[in-house]
């Protein structure tokens, strides 16, 4: 296994500093591995230089799985430090807060799946839904880890997904299960995240105007547990608009 760990230390150093390499024009490449570089690297790297490691899943053979859209392998985008990195194929292990990168040797079908460090990344767009790292002033004093960017205007409105490993053993699930995605909305405003778990709730926080929202509500016949993505841009641009006249 030692002859393994500088292998993986080399492979994560040209995954952090790739991007610096990049122009403008070239920011938009796929990470790849280049086996002369991966040699070269070899002597001399440092670990003060890797910033991430090989993934291993805690539970692999229990039920379900821990990632957004039950899909470990997305192609989506990945930001770092301000440097975009579309087309790459990653998974967002919600149930642990980790973003796996699979990188695959050039010019061969080897691949890696790398833990990244979360404290690198940005931000990332997966199936068109913006997910930006809670670490950032844009939502500020929120727990650990990503969350997804409804809305923003006056307020904020953010999602939070969940999924948790039960260690519960049954003849369906001998290796325990993991629960599906559950996801939680929050409205802030400034810096306080405000729980938003029903149409009461939201209603709520805008009191002032609540009639009238309601009565759109009503009109566009809206779901709060079944609401798509748009209908909730669509239903909280229209309490912005209101609130601001």
């Amino acid at each position: 296994m030692k002859k393994f760990i500088p292998i993986l230390a080399a492979i994560f150093v040209i995954l952090i500093f790739l991007p610096k390499s990049f122009s403008g024009q070239n920011e938009d490449k796929v990470l790849t591995i280049n086996a002369d570089e991966i040699s070269m690297l070899l002597y001399g790297s440092s670990n003060e230089l890797i910033n991430g490691k090989l993934y291993l899943p805690e539970h692999p053979r229990a039920k379900g799985n821990p990632f957004y859209d039950d899909r470990s392998k997305i192609n989506g985008t990945i930001f770092i430090k301000g440097n975009k990195y579309p087309g790459q194929v990653f998974g967002y292990n919600i149930a642990d807060e980790k973003i796996v990168l699979n990188v695959f040797q050039k010019n061969s079908s080897t691949q890696f799946e790398i833990e990244l460090n979360e404290v690198m990344v940005d931000s990332m767009i997966i199936n068109n839904t913006f997910f930006i790292n809670s670490a950032t002033n844009v939502v500020p004093g929120f727990e650990k880890g990503f969350v997804e960017i409804i809305y923003k205007g006056g307020f904020l409105f953010i999602k939070k997904h969940r999924k948790t490993f039960v260690n519960q053993y049954s003849s369906t699930s001998p290796y325990g299960f993991y629960t599906n995605d559950d996801a939680e909305y929050f409205l802030i405003y400034d810096t306080i995240p405000i729980k938003i778990t029903s149409k009461k709730s939201l209603l709520k926080e805008f009191e002032t105007h609540k009639k009238e929202t309601k009565k759109y509500i009503k009109s566009v016949k809206f779901k709060f547990k079944k609401a798509s993505s748009q209908q909730w841009v669509n239903l909280l641009d229209y309490c912005d608009t209101i609130a601001s006249n």
